[in-house]
């Protein structure tokens, strides 16, 4: 067996907004509950309300990605709060057209036109080295931004040498 595994993983980098929006919710969260044990009762229905925002929504504001390359498939996997790891998609890169880095010209004509759907699994912050997969999906194009690291880009390239455009 020649199969190639690689794997990276990604972090999000996270708004200054999410820590101070988290704690407000939770003070208010704090609040209600003690108003409804103490008194108003009705003050209990928003805290739970505000507990279940807080369980289902928060974890999404601290994302990490997993991209893991095994026998021309790329498989990528959301991470959230370093606790709840979720399955996204499976990219079967025998299928993908190209795969070059976004400041690439190559990309022009799949970036100006307006049915393609773009997707973003990167760290978003503005000096990494992005790439993109132009990926059919669906009976759509895609547009799947990766944020891979060496090895990843040197795996993918062994095995398909015309489709990736690196510097």
């Amino acid at each position: 067996m020649n199969d190639v595994f690689v794997e990276c993983l990604v972090e999000r980098k996270t708004s200054p907004f999410a820590a101070v929006i988290q704690g407000l919710v939770y003070a208010l969260t704090g609040l209600c509950f003690l108003g409804g044990i103490f008194g108003i009762s009705l003050l209990l229905l928003p805290a739970i309300g505000l507990a279940l925002l807080a369980y289902f929504v928060f974890p999404n504001f601290y994302l990490e990605f997993e991209y893991s390359y095994l026998d021309k498939e790329l498989s990528v996997d959301k991470i959230m709060k370093k606790q709840k790891r979720k399955h996204i998609e499976t990219i079967d890169l025998s299928k993908m057209e190209l795969m070059a880095i976004c400041s690439s010209h190559e990309l022009d004509s799949y970036k100006n036109r307006k049915d393609v759907k773009i997707v973003d699994y990167t760290s978003k912050i503005p000096d990494r080295k992005t790439y993109a997969i132009v990926y059919p999906a669906n009976n759509q194009l895609q547009l799947i931004y990766i944020e891979p690291n060496e090895e990843l880009i040197h795996a993918i390239k062994s095995v398909f040498p015309r489709k990736v455009i690196s510097l």
